[in-house]
C-alpha cells in the first residue's frame, strides 16, 4: 500500500525498487535505528562517493550533461529519503502503541 504514494511522490519507475525494499523491511521487522543508520550511511558515504566517482566536468555553468552524470547519486539519495520516511513512520507508530 505504501508503494503507490511513494511511487507517485518520486516517480512511477521507483516502485520497482520501493516495493521489494518495503516488503523486506516489514517482513523482517527492521527497526528505527537500523533504518536511520542505513540512511545516514547512504547520505553520508555513498552519495559523496558517487559524486567523486562521477566527477562531472565544470564548463563554467554550461555542462548540460551534469544531471546525467550525477543521476546515480540522486537515486541513492532518494532511497535514503525513503528509508528515513519509513523510520519516522515506524517511530511514530511505536510511540502511539501502548
Amino acid at each position: 500500500m505504501l508503494t503507490v504514494p511513494l511511487a507517485l511522490l518520486f516517480a512511477k519507475r521507483t516502485s520497482v525498487v520501493i516495493l521489494p525494499l518495503l516488503t523486506v523491511i516489514f517482513w523482517r521487522g527492521i527497526g528505527v535505528r537500523p533504518l536511520t543508520a542505513a540512511a545516514a550511511l547512504l547520505i553520508g558515504v555513498a552519495v559523496p562517493l558517487l559524486y567523486v566517482i562521477a566527477s562531472p566536468i565544470d564548463r563554467g555553468g554550461y555542462n548540460f550533461e551534469y544531471s546525467l552524470q550525477t543521476i546515480n547519486a540522486h537515486w541513492v539519495a532518494e532511497g535514503a529519503i525513503v528509508l528515513l520516511m519509513v523510520a519516522c513512520w515506524r517511530a511514530i507508530a511505536d510511540a502511539r502503541s501502548p
